[in-house]
């Protein structure tokens, strides 16, 4: 992880092939948070965003940043570099894969770019651990094997329309 003075978040992730990535987002959290989020992981456990509950890291002020997606604007870039997909598994660092994800879960998702728009916010109510996360994610791989194009159009429409008609929000 590194922050520079314009207040970006650069993170180290893997990308198609497992090749590394930098991926920009505006910062919404501490410096060195990276650093405490296995810790939290373990005492306060994720939800099926694999976000921590009860999330103590992010900066007084900047919940919005994050509720509204402005937080990931500088993901753009990303998209334009063709880093990201507009749909997918979301980006994760080399470490997150190694410590949370099974190697042929890790295998499947990188057979693809990360998405811009991940998958878990196509389920409504969005998913309530990382079991049910994990699912989404292994049936959306299986499905975009088959019929790539179709399957991101229909995971798109199903973000779009949660974002738009039920609220669905990162916390």
């Amino acid at each position: 992880m590194t922050v520079d003075r314009s207040g970006l978040f650069i993170m180290c992730a893997l990308g198609k092939g497992g090749k590394k990535l930098k991926i920009y987002k505006f910062l919404t959290m501490y410096p060195s948070s990276e650093d405490k989020y296995s810790e939290l992981r373990d005492s306060n456990g994720v939800d099926g965003l694999g976000k921590i509950i009860n999330e103590p890291r992010i900066i007084k002020g900047r919940e919005s940043w994050r509720r509204h997606f402005y937080d990931d604007f500088p993901k753009a870039f990303n998209l334009f570099k063709f880093d990201l997909r507009l749909v997918g598994i979301c980006a994760r660092s080399e470490d997150e894969w190694k410590k949370y994800f099974p190697a042929e879960h890790k295998e499947k998702a990188l057979r693809y770019r990360p998405g811009l728009f991940p998958v878990h916010y196509s389920k409504n109510p969005i998913n309530r651990n990382y079991q049910e996360m994990m699912e989404l994610e292994s049936r959306y791989l299986e499905e975009k094997q088959e019929h790539p194009f179709l399957t991101d159009l229909k995971y798109f429409g199903r973000i779009l329309w949660n974002i738009i008609m039920n609220d669905v929000r990162s916390r």
